[in-house]
């Protein structure tokens, strides 16, 4: 039987404890890098994902994260190589596709127009893929919806198609359904029933903020400034998640809001904070161009 002695157990003990400690300083990483994200200090978990990247370079959580923390942070090309990088090693990560596909779209405000169909062709590529993989993807439903919906002709889009996606999106997500009637009927102008299916979606989807800005935004559409303020506050006291719009955006449209309503010197401090809230080159041009409507 092989004795340790001397310096050998004590090298040996050296090293366990040292991986011990390595691991525990490894889980406590990974916890505050994700507290971060999850306070919304995307800039500060962007960093800390990079970090726990260069330890474990194949570990697909970390990269997702480290994607999502890139994509909201504006560093989108960035945030699409992690995605590539990621989708090689897993290619069956299917929230890639669906992260893949919303930083597609961001891209295409930032490339010339004649890449502009590319961008809009590999979004959609990236969302099939979502559903190839998993066809009752409520958020991959969710997106080809809002894409036939709003996008140009030219670029794809379709309102038949819309509704075909949103028959789907009836029978896997009823709440995420009336969501998406909304918007179809605010297309529409039918304001009466986009209301209607609005607030049944706010009912409906108590776990997520995000329809109390989707009526914020068909109020403000109306010039009901009064009522988009009171459902924009709701949107504030409720549960964001990463895929809502970002502090920028938010402050930008609160200014907007108060604009509308005379509220001046309210306005001019969100449209501030939207500044110093790392937006993006367009929404950074939108609240300068405000600023200097004001």
């Amino acid at each position: 039987m092989f004795v340790m002695r001397g310096n050998s157990m004590s090298r040996s003990l050296f090293f366990v404890l040292l991986l011990s400690w390595q691991a525990m300083v490894s889980g406590d990483d990974l916890t505050g890098a994700i507290a971060d994200f999850d306070n919304r200090d995307y800039q500060s978990a962007a960093s800390k994902f990079e970090k726990l990247r260069s330890k474990n370079s194949k570990d697909a959580d970390i990269l997702f994260y480290l994607a999502k923390s890139q994509y909201k942070t504006n560093n989108y090309r960035e945030a699409n190589a992690t995605i590539e990088y990621l989708t090689d090693l897993h290619p069956d990560y299917k929230e890639a596709y669906n992260l893949a596909g919303m930083v597609y779209m961001a891209l295409l405000a930032e490339v010339n127009i004649f890449k502009k169909m590319g961008m809009a062709r590999s979004a959609i590529d990236s969302w099939q893929r979502v559903l190839d993989l998993d066809a009752n993807h409520v958020m991959g439903n969710y997106a080809f919806f809002s894409y036939y919906l709003n996008a140009p002709g030219l670029a794809g889009g379709d309102i038949e198609k819309a509704r075909e996606v949103l028959a789907r999106l009836e029978k896997i997500s009823p709440p995420y359904a009336e969501l998406a009637k909304g918007l179809l009927n605010s297309k529409l102008d039918n304001t009466v029933e986009a209301e209607k299916h609005y607030l049944r979606a706010t009912q409906l989807i108590e776990d997520h903020a995000g329809p109390h800005l989707a009526i914020a935004q068909f109020y403000f559409k109306n010039d009901e400034f009064k009522k988009s303020l009171a459902s924009f506050e709701r949107y504030q006291q409720g549960n964001k998640v990463w895929q809502d719009p970002s502090d920028a955006i938010a402050f930008y449209f609160l200014g907007n809001i108060h604009a509308k309503l005379g509220n001046i010197e309210l306005a001019r401090k969100n449209f501030t904070s939207a500044l110093s809230a790392f937006p993006n080159k367009q929404i950074q041009g939108l609240v300068k161009d405000a600023l200097g409507d004001l």
